[in-house]
């Protein structure tokens, strides 16, 4: 490379006039503002940059104006609505509250609940709300832990809850609902409470004109009720007299189901009360036959039964007189006579037994069942004297195959999902045949020896050799029940003990078949000779 001091002047010269032009335009164009440095295009930058950082924070501000008008116009909403729903839950009949863990109201029920309850409920136990008595507040309480432990299936646990209450005269209906935390753990009970009294005045007054109807209907066969209720509160209060508790049970628990085929509503839950003590004395059967009498002189013009009416109206002739006519026919050997008084005797067996189709119904309809009744035979004449006390005890049979033999329609797998329940009269030559079968799932062999062992009716030892004929006697044994729990329609092992008892009573017989999962039959045989003798 050639140094400067090596140049010659003249091309040291040329050098020196271009760099000179190039400052003159350079000069130039700076004055002319065609040209702009590295600072002003920096600053330009820097502007640029400052312009839309300010035009970025005029826009944050306006949105955040925008979200801070909605966010007030949605708290706004939301106040309102909650006044709106507040206001709806103070002004309506139902009352809502909340119980915790520990079982007392939460804070925040509604106003209507101080009205259902006649004060404020927050705070107060649940037990002091629902519960009449320290036996309900016991069970109340165990049932609200099991909802809270959260073991059971919801449904399950939440239908041991009590679904009516009285308070202050008035009945209330409660329901409950679980609240889950978002865990899932149960975190409180959600309770609404309605003031039912007015529909169920109206539901027992619809039950009431029911009853009347069906009375109506069949006044012989209520008539018969009538003189067989008497009959068993008369034994009753004889068994009493005689230290005899099995035996008063079975003629009170005999009075309830015949009453409740007719819906006597009152005498049914009476009958339970009083079955229901530790010991059943003489009041007790003295406010069974109050609330019978009370029924009939209520409803003396429309009916027109007395409590002390015969139950044979029809016939001229009591049963004393028949039995007297019949020793007449006996010693005079008049086979003519004799038959036509045997035939006195005879009337359909529906005037005892009732209305059992409404029974069924009523009572398949309470337990959650669907049962189809066929009924046949029941306008055979048969003895109704002699053999009143069976007829009567069949409900105990048709109330256990509702109860314990036919399952519910989710259970019977393989089965029709509508239960079956037979009722048939068939007239044989030397019997009348009282048939009650079911296609349930038949006696229940382990069950009924267990609660046979736990009662001390036999020992664990018996109970491997048990044949089948032992297992239907312990079947009829006073107390015994295979009830899981008992309840105002079964469960304390006197039903089947009354049938028995009338069975040996009226020189009848009575067998039972039964095969697993297939149902279970009850045979009664009513023998067609006479047993009176000569006096």
């Amino acid at each position: 490379m050639t140094t400067l001091a090596e140049m010659s002047w003249e091309t040291r010269a040329i050098a020196a006039e271009k760099t000179v032009a190039v400052l003159k335009r350079k000069v130039q164009s700076l004055y002319d503002g065609t040209s702009r440095s590295i600072i002003d295009r920096q600053l330009e930058e820097a502007r640029r940059r400052a312009e839309g950082a300010a035009r970025r924070r005029e826009l944050a501000e306006v949105r955040n104006a925008e979200l801070e008008r909605h966010s007030h116009a949605l708290e706004a909403e939301v106040a309102a609505r909650t006044r709106t729903i507040r206001t709806i839950l103070d002004n309506v009949t139902f009352g809502f509250f909340l119980v915790d863990a520990e079982g007392r109201v939460a804070p925040g029920c509604t106003r209507s609940c101080a009205d259902l309850f006649g004060a404020d409920i927050t705070g107060r136990p649940l037990t002091g709300l629902l519960a009449t008595d320290a036996a309900a507040a016991s069970g109340l309480e165990a049932s609200l832990q099991q909802v809270f432990d959260d073991i059971l299936p919801e449904q399950v646990s939440l239908s041991l809850l009590p679904r009516q209450v009285r308070a202050d005269a008035r009945t209330l209906s409660v329901d409950g609902r679980v609240v889950r935390a978002p865990d899932g753990a149960v975190a409180q009970v959600l309770f609404s409470v309605a003031d039912i009294s007015e529909l169920e005045a109206a539901r027992r007054e619809t039950e009431l004109n029911r009853c009347l109807v069906q009375v109506l209907r069949q006044r012989n066969a209520f008539r018969a009720f009538v003189a067989d209720a008497r009959d068993q509160l008369l034994s009753a209060r004889q068994a009493i007299e005689k230290g005899d508790q099995p035996s008063a049970r079975r003629a009170v628990h005999t009075v309830k189901g015949n009453s409740a085929c007719y819906g006597l509503r009152e005498v049914v839950e009476t009958c339970h009360a009083v079955e229901s003590a530790p010991v059943l004395d003489g009041s007790g059967v003295d406010t069974v036959e109050k609330r019978l009498r009370e029924f009939l002189d209520e409803h003396r013009e429309v009916l027109g039964i007395d409590y002390h009416d015969r139950a044979d109206n029809m016939v001229a002739l009591d049963a004393a007189a028949l039995d007297r006519l019949d020793a007449i026919a006996r010693r005079l050997a008049d086979s003519e006579l004799r038959e036509f008084t045997s035939d006195l005797r005879l009337r359909p067996a529906t005037e005892v037994l009732g209305p059992v189709s409404v029974f069924i119904e009523r009572l398949a309809r309470r337990l959650q069942k669907d049962v189809e009744l066929v009924t046949s035979g029941l306008d055979i004449d048969l003895d109704i004297d002699r053999y009143r006390g069976v007829l009567s005890s069949v409900t105990h049979l048709l109330r256990n195959a509702i109860d314990h033999g036919i399952e519910r329609p989710e259970l019977r797998q393989d089965k029709p999902r509508r239960g079956r329940v037979e009722l048939r009269v068939v007239p044989h030559v030397e019997h009348w045949e009282v048939l009650v079968r079911d296609d349930g799932r038949g006696l229940d062999r382990d069950r009924v020896i267990a609660s046979a062992v736990a009662a001390g009716r036999i020992t664990p030892a018996q109970a491997r050799d048990l044949s089948a004929e032992e297992l239907v006697d312990l079947v009829f044994s006073d107390g015994l029940s295979t009830a899981e729990e008992t309840t105002d329609i079964s469960g304390r092992g006197v039903g089947l003990a009354a049938v028995k008892e009338a069975v040996e009573q009226a020189g009848a017989r009575i067998r039972v078949e039964s095969s697993p999962r297939q149902g279970c039959a009850f045979h009664i045989e009513l023998p067609r000779r006479a047993l009176v003798t000569a006096r």
